[in-house]
């Protein structure tokens, strides 16, 4: 699950404030060489993540893998986005029934603009500032597999995100930590 994490002797406790103190197993005094160096908010909020994953703790896993793969995405967009001009097509509010006219056209074509949609304007997801900025990438070849991982961490999220009831088992948490791991490398 967390491959890129160096293993220190210890072990995690809590107090109810979710604080983490790290107690060394044996009493030997311990060194860690500590840099102090910019981190990258996808890169800070995984290692949360992993910590919770770590300590058995799954939804708080899952919530801090989302918000690391949303910075990701932010990242992602950031490095496409050449000009002013991209950034706001990638991130630009969407009418709420487009995808309801493209589902139409795709199974009727002679129904293209005949229906008067709703002009409701929904803020662009994530998920759709991550498919535009990967239509004006180079990755537009593994779109499909992108979407899908990204799906794969995301599958969850609203359910965490807004206090419903969520079941976590550690093969989707595993699915998840795997599906971020591909995107991190692809999303370059």
């Amino acid at each position: 699950m967390a491959t890129d994490t160096q293993k220190y002797d210890g072990e995690y406790t809590t107090n109810p404030a979710l604080v983490y103190y790290v107690r060394p197993l044996n009493k030997g005094q311990q060194q860690y060489a500590i840099t102090n160096e910019d981190c990258k908010w996808s890169a800070y909020t995984y290692y949360f993540a992993i910590v919770y994953a770590e300590s058995g703790q799954l939804k708080e896993a899952l919530f801090w893998l989302n918000v690391s793969v949303e910075a990701l995405v932010e990242e992602f967009v950031r490095s496409i986005a050449s000009t002013e001009g991209m950034r706001i097509s990638i991130e630009c509010e969407e009418h709420k029934f487009d995808t309801s006219e493209e589902i139409l056209i795709a199974q009727f074509p002679e129904m293209k603009g005949k229906v008067k949609w709703p002009n409701t304007v929904i803020h662009a997801s994530v998920f759709t500032k991550l498919r535009r900025a990967v239509q004006m990438s180079d990755k537009k070849a593994i779109q499909k597999d992108i979407m899908k991982k990204y799906s794969h961490v995301n599958a969850k999220r609203n359910s965490l995100f807004h206090g419903d009831s969520v079941t976590l088992t550690m093969e989707d948490i595993d699915r998840a930590f795997k599906a971020y791991a591909w995107l991190k490398d692809n999303l370059k």
